[in-house]
């Protein structure tokens, strides 16, 4: 599963994972969800999907407790001048969730481990080696690209049997993929436990420093973070038997351009601030696009080395077996020696331990995939469940979220709008699931009564949704709006102040150590 950051709107993606891990449990094993990529307000959700899965929790009292009873403004408010908002309740609340105090262990529980990989924010950025970006026969210029990147991701593999400690120590990680600097402080972790991992892909370590660094949001860097899926999939040892799908939770679906509004109309110049807020919102969809495409793309290249393979396969029966052997097998070693040396290429860039050597391909098959950089990897299907699953619903996503505006802030005013987005993630899933586990499961109408059962659980009344705005804010709820954009102001002044402070004193220090120098110069130019 792919479940994206989206503030507020994390009520929708509670829902909508609600109704998937209902009818997970319901399927008594047919059905496992191995790995989840997520960022932002998705790795929270993400964290309490594993639980449920492995201890057989309650999805649906677990998924309402954290996304429409936990995230009220008043209780991530503070007086702390180092952010608007804090994190401080909510992690408390969380931690509780996370162990048996608010929701006990259920029965069904999943015997596969859950992957995670969270995105992060690393706002220092660190550099990375890129060794075979230059000639090397042009040995003046043949030295090491030095390249830095901001997205770093925190992975954790929880196993059947995880205990409370298991899940708190992702915990942390879950909160600093959530920390969006729209209200919240940075936070640190510490990555000395995977220091390996990094000299691996080619990171430069900080010398005589720990992996300590200063994180945010990870939803800023990559919001969808579909690409990093298809990386863990790639890491689990699957089976020919397995029928693999990806699951994406997308509350901002892509859909054809209206070619009619501000963004068509030629005879009106787009406003500075539309245009500022319209380009970081299509930042998300943009990169959604790109993973979709690199992994359309896969897939079909995938199809054509398969059927490379068996054509000359077939066009080579006749030749002598022995010289096809030897000549398959000179050119497996060869892909595999080039391979190494670009590894090694790296590692020495870095410092790093000599690799384990790679192995050469087995068949024609193997050896085309291998040269083209696709061994391993497997055609995937993608399905999305998002607001406009249901053709029978004639309204926008944004019609339909309650949660969304204020640019999806709106729904930790008032617990109706995240009861509202929670009963449409699951009426969703459900819809998805109504066509989807047909054939996939042995008795689909067990399951989906399971699914529907948890949704008549749900202790409000569930009917219109979308209705929500900044107009439909009670007095007391704009009170509190207009409170929370007065923090922010205060907060602004305040590190604008300290900023101009620091400054100053970073310019003092300056002409002081000008001065000192200019000194040491002069006495060295006297007799």
């Amino acid at each position: 599963m792919m479940l994206p950051g989206a503030v507020s709107l994390g009520a929708y993606e509670g829902g909508a994972l609600a109704a998937v891990l209902t009818a997970v449990q319901a399927s008594e094993g047919e059905l496992v969800i191995d790995a989840i990529a997520s960022a932002s307000a998705g790795s929270m959700t993400a964290l309490i999907a594993a639980r449920a899965l492995l201890s057989g929790a309650d999805p649906v009292d677990l998924m309402r407790q954290t996304w429409v009873v936990l995230p009220q403004l008043q209780e991530l408010e503070t007086h702390d001048m180092s952010a608007p908002l804090s994190m401080a309740k909510v992690v408390n609340t969380a931690t509780e969730l996370l162990g048996t105090t608010l929701v006990g262990d259920g029965p069904s529980k999943q015997s596969e481990p859950v992957r995670l990989s969270m995105a992060l924010t690393l706002l220092g950025g660190l550099s990375y080696a890129l060794p075979h970006l230059r000639d090397p026969n042009d040995p003046e210029r043949a030295e090491t690209l030095i390249g830095t990147t901001y997205i770093d991701f925190f992975n954790s593999e929880l196993k059947p049997g995880a205990t409370t400690r298991d899940f708190l120590d992702v915990l942390d990680a879950a909160m600093t993929s959530g920390s969006t600097p729209v209200g919240f402080p940075p936070r640190l972790l510490n990555r000395d436990g995977v220091a390996a991992d990094y000299e691996e892909n080619g990171v430069m370590a900080p010398p005589g420093k720990p992996f300590t660094f200063w994180y945010s949001d990870g939803g800023d860097m990559d919001n969808q973070p579909l690409g990093r899926l298809l990386d863990l999939i790639g890491e689990i040892p699957g089976s020919d038997e397995d029928s693999r799908v990806i699951v994406v939770l997308n509350i901002e679906p892509g859909a054809p351009p209206s070619w009619e509004g501000t963004w068509f109309d030629a005879d009106h110049v787009p406003s500075w601030l539309s245009t500022l807020l319209h380009v970081n919102h299509i930042r998300t969809s943009q990169s959604l696009y790109d993973d979709l495409r690199r992994l359309e793309k896969t897939n079909r290249h995938l199809a054509w080395i398969r059927r490379v393979a068996s054509s000359l396969e077939g066009a080579l029966e006749g030749a002598p077996q022995a010289l096809l052997s030897s000549a398959v097998g000179q050119a497996a070693s060869d892909v595999a020696a080039d391979r190494d040396e670009i590894r090694k290429g790296i590692r020495d860039a870095v410092g790093a331990q000599p690799p384990v050597p790679s192995q050469p391909a087995a068949s024609l098959e193997q050896l085309l995939l291998q040269a083209a950089g696709l061994d391993g990897k497997m055609e995937v299907v993608v399905e999305v469940i998002s607001p406009d699953v249901d053709p029978s619903v004639h309204l926008t996503a944004d019609q339909q979220l309650s949660g969304e505006f204020l640019f999806h802030f709106g729904g930790f005013f008032d617990q109706k709008y995240r009861e509202s987005d929670f009963a449409l993630g699951y009426r969703n899933a459900r819809y998805w699931l109504g066509w989807w586990l047909e054939g996939r499961v042995r008795d689909p109408a067990v399951v989906l009564g399971a699914v529907d059962d948890g949704y008549r659980s749900l202790p409000w009344p569930v009917g219109s949704f979308g209705d929500a705005s900044v107009a439909t804010l009670s007095a007391k709820e704009k009170v509190e709006g207009f409170d929370l954009l007065g923090r922010i102001g205060r907060v602004v002044a305040h590190d604008l102040a300290l900023d101009v402070a620091n400054e100053f004193e970073q310019g003092e220090a300056h002409r002081l150590l000008d001065r000192v120098e200019e000194d040491l110069h002069l006495r060295k130019e006297r007799p």
